[in-house]
C-alpha cells in the first residue's frame, strides 16, 4: 500500500482508541477490554488519560482491594487483576505517584495497614514506585521508622522484601548514599538470618532466600556494585556463624535447602578478588571454615538431592575461592573423596551427578595443585574412572543401558586427559601423576575420546539421503502417471 493508498484506508483505531475519543470515557470502561494491559505498554493516549490524578487513585483502589462503592464486586476483582499488571515493572504511573504526596500517602498507609492482602498490593506497588528514584518515596522512608519495622515483621507478604531491596538500590545515586547503612542499623541483617532460621513460613522462607540472590545477582551484574556494603555488613555480622551452623543441625530439610543455597551465594561475593587479604577471611568463609568436617554429615543423607546439590555449590565456591587457608581446608578435610563418593554413590540423582561433574571440572581448570593432587589421590581416582568405564561398557551390553555416571565420568576422564601439556618443560607434579598411568592414558586416548567423537557424529548427523531418494522416486512416477492420463484424453478428443 502507498501513501496515497494510505490516505484512503485509513489505519484501524483499537476499541481502547475508540472509547478514548469518547468525551465522558470512563477508567471502567477501558479496564473492560481485554488488550488494556498490552496497550498501556504502547498506547501514549491510554497511558495520559491513566496519568490523571483521579484516575490512578482509583487505579491504585483497585490495586490495593479498596474497591469503590459504585461498582459492583464481581467487575472490581476483575479490574483489581488488570491493575495489579501495570505495577508488575516500573512505568510513568510510577513516576507520578512516586511525586505526588497525596499518593504517596495513600501507599504507605496501606502499607501500615493490618490486612495482609491489602499490605501486599501496596508493596508491590511500592517496589514499582522506588524504581522510579522519587524523592517523597526516598523522604518518608528514611523519616518514618515504623515502615521498615513493619517490613521486618511481615517478611511473608509478597513485595515488602523487594522493596526493601529496590530502596537499596538507590545507592547507586551518590545523592541518596547511606540508604544501606540506614536499613541494616535497624538489625536488618540479623533479623532476616533469624527469621529464616525459625520460621516454618514456606513463603518467608522463599522470600529472604530470593531476597540474598536478588543481592548477590546486583553484585556480580556491576563491577562497581553498591551491593558490596551490604555484603560487608553480612560478612561483619555476629550472627552470621549461627546461621551457617543451623544448616549443618537442623533436620528442616527444606530450611537447610535454602540456607546452603544463601551460603553458596555468600561465598560466592566473598572470594579473595573483593577481599584480597590472605590473613583476613571473609566471615561467611570464617564461618564455613568451622563446619567443613560435618561435610560428610549432608553428603551421605539419603532422599535430600536438593540439599546435597546446594553443599556441592558451597564446595565449588571454596575451590575458586582464591584463599590459601581454605584450600588447605578442602585437602586437609578430604572433601574431593566426597565428591568421587558422590559420583559413583547408589543415589538416583543425575542432577547430584551433573554437580559433582562441574564441581571437578573447576578443580580442573583451575589448577590448584594441592586440590587437584587430593583429588587424584597418587593416581587412585584415575584407576578407579578406568575400571567404572570398563563396567559401565559391560553393563551396557548387558542391559542396552549404562550407568547414569557413565556419561559425567567419562568426561571427567577427557578433562584429566586435556590437562597434560604437549611441552616437558610444562609438566608439573600433577600433569606427572596423571601421565605416569599409561592404561589410563591409552585408555581415554584409544576408547573414550573415539566413543565419545562417535556418539557426537551419531546425534549430530541426520541421514535425509533415503528420504529424498524416496521422494523423487515417488514424485518421478506420479508424473508419469499424471503424464499417461494427460495422453489419454488428447486421443480421445482427437478421435
Amino acid at each position: 500500500m502507498n501513501w496515497a493508498d494510505s490516505l484512503l484506508y485509513p489505519p484501524l483505531q483499537s476499541p481502547i482508541d475508540l472509547l478514548l475519543s469518547k468525551s465522558e470515557c470512563t477508567l471502567e470502561e477501558l479496564l473492560e477490554c481485554e488488550d488494556f494491559p498490552q496497550e498501556f505498554q504502547s498506547n501514549s493516549s491510554l497511558v495520559e488519560f491513566c496519568k490523571e490524578p483521579a484516575i490512578i487513585k482509583r487505579i491504585l483502589q483497585y490495586t490495593m482491594y479498596d474497591y469503590p462503592k459504585d461498582v459492583d464486586q464481581s467487575l472490581s476483582n476483575k479490574f483489581h487483576l488488570v491493575c495489579v499488571s501495570i505495577f508488575a515493572e516500573p512505568s510513568q504511573l510510577s513516576e507520578v505517584i512516586g511525586s505526588t504526596q497525596e499518593l504517596v500517602d495513600y501507599v504507605f498507609a496501606a502499607i501500615a495497614s493490618e490486612n495482609k492482602t491489602k499490605m501486599g498490593a501496596a508493596g508491590l506497588v511500592l517496589s514499582s514506585v522506588i524504581s522510579s528514584d522519587n524523592y517523597l518515596v526516598y523522604k518518608r522512608f528514611t523519616e518514618d521508622e515504623t515502615i521498615i519495622k513493619t517490613i521486618m515483621e511481615n517478611y511473608d507478604v509478597p513485595g515488602f522484601l523487594d522493596s526493601i531491596f529496590q530502596f537499596m538500590h538507590l545507592e547507586n545515586d551518590d545523592k541518596y548514599s547511606g540508604v544501606i547503612e540506614y536499613i541494616c542499623k535497624f538489625g536488618f541483617i540479623k533479623n532476616i538470618l533469624q527469621t529464616m532460621m525459625n520460621s516454618t513460613d514456606l513463603d518467608t522462607i522463599t522470600n529472604i532466600s530470593t531476597f540474598i540472590h536478588n543481592i548477590v545477582v546486583w553484585k556480580v551484574s556491576y563491577t562497581n556494585s553498591k551491593a558490596i556494603k551490604f555484603l560487608s555488613l553480612l560478612n561483619q555480622n555476629e550472627f552470621l556463624q549461627s546461621f551457617v551452623e543451623f544448616a549443618f543441625v537442623s533436620k528442616d530439610y527444606f530450611v537447610v535447602e535454602h540456607i546452603l543455597r544463601d551460603v553458596s551465594n555468600i561465598l560466592a561475593c566473598s572470594t579473595f578478588l573483593v577481599y584480597p587479604d590472605q590473613n583476613n577471611l571473609p566471615g561467611i568463609f570464617k564461618s564455613v571454615l568451622t563446619q567443613i568436617n560435618k561435610f560428610p554429615d549432608i553428603f551421605h543423607l539419603k532422599n535430600t538431592s536438593c540439599v546435597i546439590n546446594n553443599l556441592l555449590y558451597v564446595v565449588l565456591s571454596l575451590v575458586l575461592s582464591g584463599f590459601d587457608t581454605i584450600i588447605d581446608a578442602i585437602v586437609a578435610s578430604n572433601t574431593m573423596k566426597l565428591l568421587v563418593e558422590l559420583l559413583y554413590g547408589d543415589h538416583m540423582s543425575t542432577i547430584v551427578r551433573q554437580s559433582v561433574l562441574m564441581a571437578i571440572s573447576a578443580v580442573i581448570s583451575s589448577k590448584v595443585s594441592k586440590v587437584l593432587i587430593s583429588l587424584l589421590d597418587d593416581g587412585k581416582f584415575l584407576k578407579l574412572l578406568v575400571e567404572k568405564d570398563k563396567e559401565s561398557v559391560a553393563i551396557q551390553a548387558e542391559k542396552n543401558i549404562g550407568p547414569d555416571y557413565w556419561l559425567v565420568a567419562a568426561s571427567i576422564m577427557k578433562n584429566l586427559y586435556e590437562m597434560v601439556p604437549e611441552e616437558e618443560s610444562d609438566i608439573g607434579e600433577v600433569e606427572r601423576i596423571i601421565i605416569d598411568d599409561n592404561e589410563f592414558m591409552e585408555y581415554v586416548k584409544n576408547i573414550v575420546i573415539p566413543r565419545d567423537e562417535a556418539q557426537s557424529e551419531y546425534f549430530t548427523t541426520t541421514d535425509y539421503g533415503r528420504d529424498e531418494d524416496n521422494y523423487d522416486e515417488d514424485s518421478n512416477e506420479e508424473v508419469e502417471e499424471e503424464n499417461d492420463v494427460n495422453d489419454d484424453v488428447n486421443e480421445d478428443e482427437q478421435q
